[in-house]
C-alpha cells in the first residue's frame, strides 16, 4: 500500500464518521416539541422534559423572516424557547412588588 492509498483510505473513513455524526445530530439523542402546523422544535433530551410541560406555538417574525418557538406567559408575556433555554428568559411571571 503506498502513501497515496493510505491518504485516501483516511480521508473516505473521516467522510465515513462525518456522515453518521451528522445523521444523528452530531451525537445528541433528539426528542421534539410539536409546535403546531405540523412544526417541531428539536431539543436535547435533558431539556425535553421540562420544556414539554408547557405549551409552545410557532411564532413567525416578519421583520427577521424566522420562525421561533415561543410560548405565552399567564400575563400574556412572549417567551422564545432558545432564549429559556440559554437562560436569558423565564417561563414565570415576575411578581410586580
Amino acid at each position: 500500500m503506498t502513501i497515496s492509498d493510505c491518504r485516501l483510505a483516511i480521508e473516505i473513513e473521516i467522510e465515513n464518521r462525518k456522515s453518521q455524526i451528522e445523521s444523528t445530530n452530531w451525537g445528541l439523542i433528539m426528542k421534539e416539541i410539536p409546535l403546531g402546523n405540523g412544526l417541531n422544535a428539536k431539543v436535547d433530551d435533558e431539556d425535553y422534559e421540562w420544556l414539554s410541560s408547557y405549551s409552545w406555538y410557532a411564532y413567525y417574525d416578519s421583520e427577521q423572516g424566522k420562525t421561533y418557538a415561543a410560548h405565552d406567559t399567564a400575563s400574556g408575556r412572549r417567551v422564545f424557547m432558545h432564549d429559556v433555554i440559554m437562560g436569558l428568559d423565564t417561563l414565570e411571571d415576575e411578581s410586580m412588588n
